[in-house]
């Protein structure tokens, strides 16, 4: 559960109080969270760690060991940096 923690633990970018259906189940009850995080070096929807936590689905073997390279504690990024991975990631951005 470390790796799944980790992705759900980095710094919002994008944050939603909905869910999507989950695409791997067949479940219409099986949903998953909406948002988009970052580390600073990543940015990935937070669906992913509903992912790896409840289908052992994993994120590319290069993030993993970047993820392993950080003791799995993702690092504190300024809101500065986070707006601009934002930006670069083509999130909609406040007025």
């Amino acid at each position: 559960m470390k790796l799944s923690g980790y992705l759900e633990r980095a710094e919002p970018l994008l944050f939603s109080p909905g869910t999507l259906p989950d695409p791997f189940s067949d479940s219409e009850g099986m949903r998953v969270r909406v948002g988009v995080m970052t580390d600073g070096t990543w940015v990935w929807n937070l669906a992913w760690s509903d992912y790896v936590q409840y289908h052992r689905v994993a994120p590319p073997a290069e993030f993993i060991r970047h993820a392993e390279s950080l003791d799995f504690v993702p690092p504190e990024i300024s809101e500065d940096e986070a707006m601009r991975l934002a930006e670069v990631a083509g999130l909609p951005m406040p007025d």
